[in-house]
Parts: structure tokens; C-alpha cells; sequence
């Protein structure tokens, strides 16, 4: 095990025993919520592949680290590529090509294809694409007489891909960590971070671990459906933030008796950043109020900006209305066709 991951865990243990009273044997899982001999790793609050994200990391297992990574935050990382390229710039570069994975559509039906190496059989169809700088060769596996017969046939290029589902839970994770590096066992070991932690990704973790990524996906749809509210994309340039983990910044969801009953954690991945809605359950009445939140039509909060430093809340009198969008879709697509 790496020194910087020792004294990280070694920090961690501290805090487990100042909350708890005494050590864990391994590293106390803030996900699955045991203690057991498995190897861990450097677990990156967010995605390393983002450009310009932040390197904050804390250490996590492996396997839970792993199973996330290559089931959602692989697919999530390619929201960075949304409106930055064109369907002729994607095509040309086959590593863009391979991440998003463009279709060719015929009069609205797809036409498989592959990259041109070697001898082309006489029943597939080369197809040059260029622009100024960079040219590649397609072959649709469509033979000459079929191109020439459909040579004026609608032809289009797909670049568009849903990342609703990835962008929702690798978001509500590194929202979950955030937390935890920020606040350790304190948050962890609160009922809220209990109910993120092991309730909703210790829990979907322990159902699919076992799974392949195609039944993991269509698994996570309806597991994750009840929190798809708890994410939202922000605005550009309607928050002076970096992002939590760089700048401890939150908000604070207030009801009417003063009492929090959810953060909002700012996550920065690129030149994005998101927001994600993590309950506070200290009161009585926080529980129904932040469900009731998730299922209703309500799309305002009443919050206070606050930033945690040396280890205590700086939480500001004045309160703000928070407008929370339910409705239309959560994050676009990579492109449009």
C-alpha cells in the first residue's frame, strides 16, 4: 500500500475513533458500511478523466471504487465532449468515435459500419469522410448496388447518447465522498450519510455487483428513478463557486422551525458544474420533508449559502430562494444529429 494512502487511512482511523469510541481493524467502509481486509485504493472524488477536475481523492475499496467507475463514471466522462465537436470531427478521431460511439441512419434506420483496414470485401461499400484536415475511410456494410440504388436516400449522422442515468449516479456518489472527505465519520455515520452511503450505493452495489454492465444499467433505472431529483445541472454563471471539494461551499436547506434539512454539494467536472440535493436527517420532520421533496411538484428552497472551515459551519443569515427545475431532461446529449 502506497505511504500517501497509510496516512491517509491513519487520519481516517482518528476520526472513526473519535466518533465511535474505538478503531477500525481495515478502513470502514462510508459505502458498504463494514470493516473488512480488502484491497483499497485512491478513490478520486471526481473522475480524473475530466479535464482541469480537481484531484482530490480519499481512500475507498477497490472493488466498490472499480464497480462504478466502469459502470456509470466511463460513460459520464463523455459528457465533456457535449457540443464540442462535429459529426465529421467525431468520426475522424477514433478514440472520440469509440467513447461515442456515432450511428450512420438511412431514411431512420442504422446502418452498421466499421473503419476501413486491409482488403474491403466486394459486398460492403468504402465511404471516404474528410474535412481540411484529416480524412478516413468507412465501410458500410451495404453492397455498391445497395448505395447506388439508395443514393438519394436520407443519410445522417448520429452523434447524440443519453447520459442521464451515468450523469445521476456518478454525481450522487462524488457528492457522497465530498462529504466524507470533507467531514470523515462525522457525515458518514449520520443518517443522512447513511442513507446515501449504504441505502442507495451500498445497496444497488450489493444487488449488482455480480452483474454485466448491460443488466447493471437496466437495474440502475428503476432503482435510481425515486432520486433522480436529487441531481441538477447549474446554470452557467449563476454561482460564484469552484466546486465543494475545492472551496468547501454548500447550501444549506432550511424549513420554517430553521432546520436543515438537506445540503446542496456543487460538483465541477470540466467547465460543468452540477448540484446535488444530500439530506440532512437531525430532525423529525427532515426525513418526510426531503422524500416528499424527491416525489413532488415543488421546485423552489428556501437555503443559505455556508462554507465549513476549521472545522465548523460559517452558515449565512440571509436566506435565498433556490429555484430546483423537475421537469424536461437532466442533462443533454452529447450532440445533436
Amino acid at each position: 500500500m502506497k505511504e500517501i494512502l497509510k496516512d491517509r487511512l491513519e487520519v481516517l482511523k482518528d476520526n472513526y475513533i473519535k466518533m465511535t469510541g474505538q478503531p477500525f481493524e481495515y478502513f470502514y467502509c462510508p459505502i458498504l458500511y463494514r470493516d473488512e481486509k480488502t484491497p483499497l485504493c485512491m478513490g478520486h472524488i471526481v473522475n480524473s478523466a475530466f479535464p482541469n477536475s480537481p484531484r482530490a481523492w480519499t481512500v475507498q475499496r477497490e472493488d466498490v471504487d472499480n464497480f462504478y467507475g466502469s459502470k456509470f463514471e466511463s460513460d459520464f466522462i463523455d459528457l465533456q465532449h457535449s457540443g464540442k465537436y462535429s459529426p465529421d470531427e467525431i468520426l475522424l478521431d477514433k478514440d472520440l468515435s469509440k467513447s461515442i460511439k456515432p450511428k450512420i441512419i438511412q431514411n431512420g434506420t442504422s446502418v452498421d459500419y466499421y473503419y476501413a483496414e486491409g482488403n474491403i470485401p466486394d459486398h460492403f461499400s468504402p465511404v471516404i469522410v474528410e474535412n481540411n484536415e484529416k480524412s478516413t475511410t468507412l465501410v458500410l456494410k451495404k453492397s455498391p448496388d445497395e448505395m447506388l440504388a439508395q443514393i438519394d436516400s436520407n443519410w445522417e449522422i448520429d452523434i447524440s447518447r443519453d447520459l442521464r442515468l451515468p450523469a445521476l449516479v456518478s454525481l450522487i456518489k462524488s457528492a457522497h465522498l465530498t462529504l466524507f472527505n470533507i467531514l470523515g465519520y462525522e457525515y458518514a455515520l449520520s443518517a443522512g450519510g447513511y442513507f446515501v452511503g449504504h441505502d442507495i450505493l451500498g445497496l444497488f452495489y450489493e444487488q449488482n455487483k455480480s452483474e454485466s454492465k448491460q443488466n447493471v444499467l437496466k437495474n440502475a433505472l428503476p432503482f435510481f428513478r425515486p432520486f433522480l431529483h436529487m441531481v441538477r445541472p447549474v446554470p452557467h454563471d449563476s454561482i460564484e463557486v469552484q466546486g465543494t471539494i475545492s472551496d468547501n461551499h454548500l447550501l444549506a436547506c432550511k424549513d420554517s422551525q430553521n432546520n436543515i434539512w438537506a445540503l446542496v454539494v456543487f460538483i465541477r467536472t470540466d467547465q460543468r458544474l452540477h448540484s446535488v440535493l444530500i439530506p440532512v436527517f437531525e430532525s423529525t420532520d427532515a426525513i418526510p420533508r426531503f422524500l416528499n421533496f424527491l416525489e413532488n411538484t415543488n421546485e423552489t428552497i428556501d437555503a443559505n449559502y455556508c462554507i465549513y472551515a476549521k472545522d465548523k459551519w460559517d452558515i449565512s443569515t440571509k436566506t435565498v430562494k433556490l429555484v430546483w427545475p423537475k421537469a424536461g431532461d437532466l442533462y443533454p446529449e452529447i450532440n445533436e444529429q
